[in-house]
């Protein structure tokens, strides 16, 4: 009795592993389905059986396989087909479809066109995950879910959203069924200007001070009312801790542009105030006094001139003092150039 021989058929069809979703990057805890594709067997019955990295994957023997990836998941896959009404016909081993598959869990990144808010506008927001596609972004504001009807608003591309209010905004990214979400973004701080503008206010109101006088620059915000405002200043050497309303100015190094603005809870921002210029001089004010006679002729005058040595385009002003016998000085106040007074009998 002759021995039993098995004749191995094998299909000429050609053999495709496609997957879904088929994206470049896939990371672990994704979900994705890979598809054995019989071309010319579309309306066959198929059994077919997986290998990864070579090996045969067990308990598998459907045309598709849906599984949840992890690191290990990384490699070559291939699959080939019998027909399940023929145990001795097979396809060949398909082409191997390679899986990437990163270990780590992505990072959404959140940028901002600006990181303040002018006045009545608005600021741009973009969410994305690097080197990987089709993600949906949730986004947040100041820890709670930013409201749907303001993105449905936003005219703007999927990752994108402008934003008119200040806060603490982050987002993330999700994709796939079940949704798979990426780590949260780090937060974008979004600083908001009021429409409102503080004045800075001299206190003597002089803009040239000479050494041992003290001026006040104090910063005002007139809407202001019952708000609890902390202060910036410039230059920026005075935003030392604490925060103040007024700064003294008495030293030469004291000389300079100031201008200031006002901060409300964490987010909100005045304009800044104009600017307002101090001098304080290294030298002492004195005043030089000339008579143009130190005789006064019977029935006349003699006129007294008083100047100071200051720069060109302020003004000093003069006191009234009224002399023994009636003699006085007329005061007068005006450009720094000499200001006369007529003493009379």
């Amino acid at each position: 009795m002759s021995h039993k021989a098995s004749i191995n058929i094998i299909f000429s069809n050609q053999v495709v592993v496609t997957r879904q979703p088929d994206w470049p990057q896939i990371f672990s805890g994704e979900k994705i389905t890979l598809t054995c594709e019989i071309q010319g067997g579309e309306n066959t019955e198929w059994m077919c059986v997986w290998r990864h990295l070579g090996s045969i994957i067990p308990q598998i023997s459907s045309k598709q396989f849906t599984f949840t990836v992890s690191e290990l998941s990384s490699g070559d896959y291939q699959c080939q087909c019998k027909r399940r009404d023929d145990s001795y016909s097979s396809t060949k081993w398909s082409e191997a479809i390679r899986l990437s598959v990163s270990a780590s869990k992505p990072r959404a990144r959140l940028t901002a066109d600006s990181s303040i808010l002018p006045a009545g506008g608005s600021v741009t927001l973009t969410c994305s995950v690097d080197h990987s596609a089709d993600w949906k972004f949730n986004w947040f504001r100041d820890g709670s879910v930013y409201p749907a009807a303001q993105l449905r608003n936003n005219n703007e591309p999927g990752g994108v959203i402008r934003v008119s209010q200040g806060g603490l905004y982050r987002c993330r990214g999700g994709r796939g069924e079940p949704v798979f979400y990426t780590e949260d973004s780090h937060d974008v701080t979004i600083e908001e200007t009021l429409s409102m503008k503080p004045t800075v206010v001299l206190q003597p109101s002089w803009t040239l001070i000479y050494r041992g006088e003290t001026i006040t620059a104090r910063c005002e915000i007139q809407e202001g009312g019952g708000t609890q405002w902390t202060y910036e200043w410039r230059p920026t050497r005075l935003n030392r801790p604490p925060s103040s309303r007024e700064h003294r100015i008495s030293r030469v190094t004291d000389s300079g542009d100031y201008s200031c603005r006002g901060r409300r809870d964490e987010f909100y921002l005045t304009q800044w105030s104009d600017v307002v210029s101090v001098t304080v001089s290294e030298d002492e004010a004195k005043a030089t006094l000339t008579a143009g006679s130190s005789i006064i002729p019977a029935g006349g005058s003699v006129t007294l001139t008083c100047s100071l040595k200051i720069p060109a385009g302020f003004t000093y002003e003069l006191i009234r003092l009224t002399l023994p016998e009636n003699n006085f000085y007329e005061a007068h106040s005006g450009p720094a150039a000499q200001l006369d007074s007529d003493i009379q009998r």
